[in-house]
């Protein structure tokens, strides 16, 4: 059974990118374009892992984050900030609210990939080959 990755970015654009790509590596994928939407996708659909936009509108990445990390049932989903804010104090704040990375706009999709395959471990890789 494939992986289930959320990718939530309120860049309609750029999210089909990443989509496309990830589901050509074979993940599943599921889609959310804010910050609300990636919360109930997140309950209602347990992805193996998140990418999320921090500048988004209704609810931020660093707000969904927080929600996903403060649930039980979800604070053990590897999440990933993904922005174009490079400076420390975003980057520490995604640390403080428990990113499993920080990764920087525009980013090298083999970088991406690798950082996806080792956060899920063996099975994702052999997908992937």
């Amino acid at each position: 059974m494939p992986h289930r990755i959320l990718v939530t970015d309120d860049n309609s654009e750029y999210r089909q990118n990443v989509l496309e790509l990830l589901q050509l590596e074979g993940f599943e994928v599921i889609e959310a374009t804010n910050g609300k939407e990636a919360v109930e996708r997140v309950r209602d659909q347990k992805p193996d892992l998140i990418l999320c936009d921090v500048d988004m509108p209704i609810m931020d990445g660093f707000a969904v984050l927080a929600e996903v990390k403060a649930e039980p049932s979800t604070r053990i989903i590897p999440f990933f900030l993904i922005t174009g804010r490079s400076d420390d104090e975003s980057r520490a704040n995604g640390k403080l609210l428990g990113a499993d990375d920080y990764l920087i706009k525009p980013m090298d999709i083999n970088v991406l990939l690798l950082k996806i395959r080792q956060h899920l471990g063996n099975e994702a890789e052999n997908l992937t080959n």
